[in-house]
Formats: C-alpha cells, structure tokens, sequence
C-alpha cells in the first residue's frame, strides 16, 4: 500500500538542527505506518501503543498524520494530549509548520488559528491540542483522532484515557495512537502495553529501541569507537541484537550515553533507551 508516506512525505518539519525540509519517514517512521496502514486495510480504523526510545519522531508522524486526516475528511477532529504544557506547545508548533508550509494551503482558509487549536473552513475540520492535568479533557466532544503523547507521564492517565476512549467512535479512519517511554512497572502504560502484547486489547504494540537508530552511533557524535574489553550483561545481550558490523559503534555510544545523558546510571539509561521492552520497564 505504502500511501501514507506519500501523503506525509508533503509536509514539511523542522529537524534537529534547525533546517526545514520535507519529512522523509525514518525506520521508526515507516514501521508505524506500516502497521497504521495495514490497520486501515484490515479494520479501517487504527489503534497502536508504542513503546519506544526517546526522540525517534513518533510524535512527528502522528502530528502529521491527523493534520493529513483533517485537510483530506470533511468535520475530521483531532485531538493531541501531551503530559505538560511545554510538551503541548511543541506539538502544536508541529501542526503549525505543517499548515504554514503546506503546499495546498491556497485551497483553504483557517477558522481559527489560537495557541491550542487549529480549524478550517473548506473542511469544518480541526485540530486541538490540551494537557493531561485536566482529567475530564476532551469528554463531551467528539473526536476521530487522538494522539495521547507521553502516556506513562499523565497524572491520571486511567480517568483521563476512560472518558477519551467513549469520545472515539469505531468507525472508518479513526485513530487512537498511545505512545510513551517506560516509566517504571504497574502503572497505567504498563498494564496497557502487556495487555496489548496479549492480545486482550484492539491496540497493535510497537516497540522501537534505541540501537536501531541512526543517530545513536559514536560516529554520529564525532567519536572514535574504542575496544570493548570487558563486556557487562546488558552489552552481552546487545551483542545478539546488533549488527556485528555496527556493534562496537554503537556500543561505544551507549557507554558515552550512560554517562553524559544519564547520569551514570545504567537503569535510567535503560528506561530512556530500551533495548527490549522488558528492558524499558
């Protein structure tokens, strides 16, 4: 199928170092929307929790898959929930870039354009975005797309995602899409991804760890891959997932990682770039 990255592939980001072009799905990228597109294909309505590494951009495609949505159906309303107001405002900005670089744009005319809402015309379609401190977020409306950005972090993500879900219907091009890093066992989050690995829930689970990525490679960062020598259990079993011919690159990040991104402390390296989803709890 792999229309959805065609569509996508016409808007526009702002990556990390500040240059605007057009998204070109990542590998993280491309197997969330693999999965969203063969959820469209099976059941017309798609449903995924994603376990993942920090800054792959999950929150970048989901963005610009409910903006795709909004400019394509007719009173299509998303809706994007991030765990703090900072993290709210940058994922409008994205929705922002996506509308002020959109090579349509002359075809529509915004209804309103505020700090936490973005609405059109020609469509009667519109995008919020909120925070999850306000439990009841979202309940007396109607919503065919929500993006609940950094779930595990939510104050009352149980409440708030209860009144969410009876917002959505089951109908044809509907999304819900949970997404987070670990944060610790038996919470919300984690109960929802086991669940889902399970089977017992409609959500797909996605896991997306860190020694995939491109940018976690000690050549990425200007260093020198150094010899390993003695290995620790984490790195043993890292030795089974990596490439051979990428392993003492990015095991050399990861050493790197650990103390300048973590603090020294393995278990919060861990949690923040899983290698496994049993690693991220």
């Amino acid at each position: 199928m792999k229309i959805l990255p065609k569509l996508l592939g016409e808007l526009s980001i702002q990556d990390k170092n500040l240059s605007v072009h057009r998204l070109v799905p990542n590998w993280a990228q491309l197997e969330y929307l693999a999965i969203a597109e063969e959820q469209l294909r099976t059941t017309g309505r798609i449903r995924i929790i994603v376990l993942k590494a920090r800054q792959l951009g999950i929150s970048t495609v989901t963005e610009g898959l409910l903006f795709t949505m909004a400019m394509m159906y007719p009173g299509y309303r998303g809706l994007v929930i991030a765990h703090e107001v900072p993290a709210s405002q940058n994922l409008l900005a994205m929705t922002s870039r996506y509308w002020e670089t959109y090579p349509y744009r002359r075809l529509y005319t915004t209804k309103s354009y505020s700090k936490n809402n973005i609405s059109w015309v020609e469509t009667r379609s519109s995008i919020d975005v909120a925070t999850a401190g306000n439990k009841a977020v979202g309940r007396s409306a109607t919503f065919h797309g929500v993006h609940a950005s950094e779930l595990a972090f939510w104050p009352d993500p149980s409440t708030a995602m209860l009144g969410l879900r009876q917002t959505v219907p089951n109908a044809p091009g509907t999304i819900i899409v949970m997404e987070s890093t670990a944060n610790g066992m038996g919470d919300y989050f984690h109960s929802q991804w086991l669940a889902a690995e399970e089977g017992e829930t409609e959500y797909r689970p996605l896991f997306l760890p860190w020694w995939k990525h491109y940018e976690y490679l000690a050549s990425h960062i200007g260093l020198e891959p150094r010899p390993l020598g003695t290995m620790d259990e984490e790195e043993k079993l890292l030795s089974h997932l990596i490439p051979e011919n990428e392993l003492l690159d990015r095991l050399t990040w990861r050493r790197w990682a650990i103390r300048n991104l973590a603090e020294g402390d393995r278990l919060k390296f861990m949690q923040e770039y899983p290698a496994t989803p049993e690693e991220a709890f």
